[in-house]
């Protein structure tokens, strides 16, 4: 599958269900992209985040896809489809080309979540192949245990210590 798309996105509105139309997206400021059908649903993701909002550190949680559902002649309604894989992606390319005379436009409603700093980390270290961050310790006395030192005699004088005993 070859060719291009117009997609509106929409995001930080809402998303209204049960309207003469089915389900409409709202947002105070849609965007608009074009996107090439061969494009793969992670670099979607990546488009996405870098273009909506670019200063803040996120990831994409859902996108849903205003799916027209031809009723009888040209009467559409309009119900959600989930995109979460390249199949899903593969599928609204091919409903976008069977509707494009009638739709324009592909409409596509995204959601983030904010990425905590632990979780930018371990991202990051995932991309760069670097060891992940659950070997981090995760409690000070867990650290102590680790590199506490033992005083092998009740006292506390340390009495087998070569180095102690030269000195007395």
């Amino acid at each position: 599958m070859e060719g291009d798309a117009f997609m509106r996105t929409y995001y930080n509105g809402e998303i209204i269900s049960h309207t003469a139309e089915g389900v409409t997206f709202v947002c105070q400021n849609p965007l608009s992209f074009v996107i090439r059908y061969t494009m793969t649903f992670a670099k979607l993701q990546n488009m996405l985040c870098g273009s909506i909002e670019s200063h803040i550190s996120k990831r994409v949680s859902n996108i849903l896809f205003r799916n027209p559902v031809v009723l009888f002649g040209d009467v559409v309604q309009y119900q959600t489809m989930r995109i979460y894989d390249d199949a899903s992606m593969h599928q609204m390319f091919q409903i976008y080309q069977h509707t494009q005379y009638q739709l324009p436009i592909l409409e596509v409603y995204v959601e983030f979540e904010v990425a905590e700093p632990r979780e930018e980390m371990e991202e990051e270290q995932n991309i760069l192949g670097l060891p992940g961050l659950e070997n981090d310790i995760d409690s000070e006395d867990e650290f102590e245990a680790n590199y506490e030192l033992h005083d092998d005699n009740e006292d506390g004088d340390n009495v087998d210590d070569p180095v102690v005993n030269e000195a007395m």
